[in-house]
């Protein structure tokens, strides 16, 4: 065995050259002799090997014997392919990468696989058609055109972490991935791991425009986004555009998880829901401006001038909004639900208008976070408003409120205008004990024999003609819920003969506030009974009070122009002396004057003011320009940032060393902060106006009365074209 391999001899492994010309051209050699109890497992010699048929380009096989027959491997133009394989191609393999891949996959569908070091990056546009397709994208930035979503369509990336697989939009101002726009619903499409970066020097480009608004039974349904990230459109990030006049072409069941979009200065939203969708529902997302103050991240609602469709059933779960004025802007919509959200750096986090005239219902803002610095905006910051009456059932409840110890708390926490639709509830401030002011918790009706309060539990009433009595109370709360009534500017009668039992007794009068619960019987006995009273003696100044009104409230001008607006203030009971006014919430480069201001109330009768906000014209300016604006920011922000750093060296001393610290930090403090803020009059609350104009956009003036520790305040809406 040592002589031997296998037991055949070297001899045996010797190549033998050919021994005739005919066995060359025949392609054969002769054989070793066979070896006893071995078998060689070729030809006889002198057996020449036939060819009894064959294919161009397929790569050719040994079969039975010594014959030639087509191999699954076939070899077209240097492509590659396996018949058991058909389905599967590689783009590297054609000149034009994926659209020549797309172009040669099978009518049934097929895989493209795109990640090799080879494969020509540009993508073009890519539209499968009817074709069934997968494409799988390597680590690399990749030009896009287009893409066109279509049935099963899935696009694969690496990862939507630089640096993963990056497409960047070579489209100029066109959207980068739309839907088609036929009468055919777009199913089952999965994009992940995927970054879109907009156009160089976009002006107003969307990453996503999925229009459904003119067809029917259309838009995108059972389908996915994961892992994206989305930076660099002008325009709007992700564009939902649903129908205004039916809810049959409408986005549909489709998840968004892990999405974060990040808008350009001065951008679109990076999220629009307009029209008609349904079931959308955001999970871990992340929607972002550039700074406080910077136009709105999120937009659901209608489309100007429309109000018969509009989204709903639509959820965000863990999702952070920052940078902005207004976080979510929520204009026509219905059961929108906000979880575990997260918020920063924004002047409003939830505001809800109706300027398209359509209703907004079922509004849930739950266990969310607002950092310190929301809702901080010279007095116009909020956490929720409701600059509208077409607003029910909005619940903001069991949220984490505020900051830390010397943070500056929000400018109110609730300001409503449809007060009775307001629930607010089991929220907790985490700062210091003094909580921030919270308006439009309770609304303000006047007396009659039926008043209707909605769903509010506290109620002022104002008294109505003489002999009034309240005898019906209108209301959807439920059995087993309260609502207390507070007599403002003088007694208020209850009687039977409604849905009101007072036992013992036909009417009651009240100077104080009286307690109500709504039981669950039927019949004579009524459905509300009284649990409490307070007598008016124990209230201050329960008999002086002044309301606000206005002659119109919404005000609609062109750049440059005047906005005027003619309120009264109007004494209650026999209230009299001085009302000062105060504006707050003017665009960049308006200014809003009351006149007279103070209002002196003397009588009975209510006293006119006038509210002018004059805008400014825009032109065109050298950014040099609006340097010192900027600068007046800059310096604002730091002043915050240096007191958020100074902080922690504040609290880490003992009691005795503190105090003189803090008064020591808090003096530079003030030295930083207190030029860079300036001063102004009261009704005078806006920076100078800035070369380039008051900016167009729709903006809510929040106008505040004030004598003594009597407050008032009235929404006014400002259109700047």
């Amino acid at each position: 065995d040592a002589e031997t391999l296998g037991g055949l001899p070297a001899s045996a492994f010797a190549k033998l050259p050919p021994t005739s010309p005919s066995q060359i051209a025949l392609g054969t050699v002769p054989t070793p002799p066979p070896v006893a109890g071995k078998t060689a497992g070729l030809p006889p010699p002198d057996v020449p090997v036939n060819t009894p048929g064959g294919t161009t380009d397929v790569i050719p096989k040994f079969s039975v014997g010594p014959a030639i027959v087509d191999s699954q491997i076939a070899d077209v133009n240097g492509v590659v392919s396996l018949k058991n394989l058909a389905n599967i191609f590689f783009a590297d393999q054609f000149p034009d990468g994926v659209p020549g891949a797309v172009a040669a996959c099978p009518a049934e569908g097929c895989t493209i696989y795109a990640g090799s070091k080879s494969v020509n990056r540009n993508l073009g546009t890519i539209d499968p058609g009817e074709k069934l397709i997968t494409i799988i994208l390597g680590p690399f930035t990749y030009n896009v055109k287009q893409i066109v979503l279509r049935k099963s369509l899935r696009i694969i990336g690496m990862g939507a972490s630089f640096p993963g697989t990056i497409l960047k939009s070579v489209n100029g101002e066109q959207p980068v991935v739309v839907i088609p726009q036929i009468n055919v619903s777009v199913t089952n499409v999965l994009l992940s791991g995927l970054r879109f970066e907009g156009s160089t020097g976009n002006t107003g480009e969307d990453a996503f425009f999925l229009d459904s608004s003119t067809l029917n039974n259309t838009g995108l349904w059972y389908s996915e986004l994961r892992d994206i990230y989305i930076s660099g459109f002008a325009g709007i990030g992700i564009h939902l555009r649903g129908p205004t006049s039916n809810f049959g072409a409408e986005t549909q069941w489709v998840q968004f998880n892990t999405v974060v979009v990040t808008r350009t200065p001065g951008g679109g939203n990076a999220l629009r829901i307009e029209g008609a969708n349904f079931q959308l529902h955001f999970t871990n997302c992340e929607f972002e401006g550039q700074a406080m103050g910077d136009g709105t991240n999120v937009y659901i609602g209608g489309m100007p001038g429309e109000n018969f469709s509009f989204p709903f059933d639509i959820t965000f779960r863990g999702t952070v909004s920052e940078g902005a004025a207004v976080a979510f802007q929520i204009d026509g919509a219905a059961t929108i639900t906000f979880q575990a959200s997260h918020h920063e750096q924004v002047w409003g986090a939830y505001l809800i208008t109706g300027n398209n005239g359509t209703y907004t219902r079922g509004v849930s803002i739950v266990d969310s976070v607002f950092n310190p610095n929301v809702g901080v905006n010279n007095g116009a910051g909020f956490l929720l408003k409701v600059a509208t009456t077409l607003a029910q059932g909005i619940y903001f409840m069991h949220n984490r409120l505020g900051g830390v110890l010397g943070v500056s708390a929000p400018d109110s926490v609730v300001i409503a205008s449809n007060l009775a639709q307001v629930v607010y509830q089991d929220n907790e401030y985490f700062g210091n004990l003094n909580v921030p002011p919270t308006s439009g918790i309770t609304t303000q009706i006047s007396a009659a024999s039926t008043i209707n309060i909605g769903g509010a539990h506290t109620i002022g009433i104002n008294p109505g003609p003489a002999g009034t009595s309240i005898n019906t109370i209108q209301s959807t709360l439920g059995p087993g819920e309260t609502v207390t009534l507070a007599a403002i500017g003088g007694s208020i009668t209850f009687a039977t003969g409604g849905n009101i039992a007072l036992p013992g007794a036909t009417t009651v009068t009240v100077n104080g506030t009286i307690t109500f619960i709504r039981n669950d019987l039927s019949g004579a006995l009524g459905q509300w009974w009284p649990v409490s009273q307070w007598e008016g003696a124990s209230l201050p100044n329960n008999s002086r009070d002044f309301s606000l009104s206005a002659v119109t409230t919404s005000v609609t001008v062109s750049a440059g122009g005047t906005a005027i607006y003619n309120l009264s203030a109007t004494p209650i009971g026999n209230f009299s002396g001085p009302v000062q006014f105060s504006c707050v919430g003017p665009p960049e480069g308006s200014n809003c004057e009351v006149s007279p201001n103070p209002v002196l109330i003397t009588g009975l009768s209510a006293m006119p003011t006038s509210i002018a906000v004059t805008t400014t014209a825009r032109a065109s300016v050298s950014k040099a320009a609006a340097k010192p604006w900027s600068l007046a920011l800059f310096q604002s922000t730091g002043a915050l940032v240096g007191m958020l750093i100074l902080i922690p060296f504040s609290i880490r001393r003992p009691a005795h060393q503190r105090s003189r610290k803090n008064a020591i930090l808090l003096a530079a403090l003030l030295a930083f902060i207190i030029p860079s803020l300036g001063c102004g009059a009261v009704a005078n609350t806006v920076p100078p106006s800035p070369p380039h104009g008051t900016p167009g956009g729709t903006y809510a003036l929040i106008v505040t009365g004030l004598s003594g520790n009597i407050r008032h305040s009235i929404t006014l809406t400002l259109t700047v074209m």
